[in-house]
């Protein structure tokens, strides 16, 4: 019975999955990371079927997780998903706040420009249970700690390129990801502490 759930939810958002990694293809984004330029190319056909399926060939879902903030958590640590362009996908099991432990985002991290993340700061989720949060998985986030004595489950979709399976970068990189988010984070919480004055 789980499994034919975990299906239709997943049913459910294959058409954003397929929108994601489409629009890559339109628009001729490349495949790697940060420091790869290879580029993806596609095949023109006049059916949408086979349109659809050209577009998800090589397209996998890497990760699939119940994952839980358990009361009295602290946050994570900053981090991507893939170093490389993919999609996470998170179905809140309960609605999200910044007490339970909601997922924080860096805004634009995902481009690597300073000025574009920079500016937006941190942000943390509010969803209601049953909704679908996406974001591309290359963008800096974390999960908060949880101050509520309740439990704040949610699932956990991610879907790469079969070429660049996550996290696309060692543990130096994971490292340094980390301390990147918390140094953003602390410069844009001082920025806009300032311009709340």
């Amino acid at each position: 019975e789980d499994i034919r759930v975990l299906e239709q939810i997943e049913q459910r958002i294959l058409p954003l999955v397929q929108g994601f990694f489409e629009q890559q293809e339109k628009e001729g984004n490349v495949v790697g990371g940060d420091e790869s330029l290879e580029s993806t190319t596609t095949k023109t056909t006049t059916s949408t079927t086979t349109t659809t399926n050209t577009i998800m060939d090589g397209i996998y879902r890497s990760e699939l997780q119940l994952m839980t903030a358990v009361p009295g958590s602290g946050n994570q640590s900053w981090h991507k998903d893939n170093r490389a362009r993919g999609l996470s996908i998170i179905v809140p099991l309960v609605d999200f706040t910044p007490e339970n432990g909601g997922t924080q985002l860096l805004l634009g991290s995902h481009d690597n420009k300073w000025p574009l993340f920079a500016n937006g700061g941190a942000r943390v989720i509010h969803a209601p249970a049953g909704s679908v949060v996406a974001y591309d998985s290359r963008t800096i986030h974390r999960g908060l700690g949880n101050e509520t004595s309740e439990g704040r489950p949610a699932l956990i979709f991610c879907y790469d390129r079969v070429e660049t399976p996550p996290p696309g970068c060692g543990t130096l990189g994971s490292v340094g990801t980390s301390y990147q988010g918390r140094l953003i984070d602390i410069l844009t919480g001082a920025r806009n502490a300032v311009s709340a004055e």
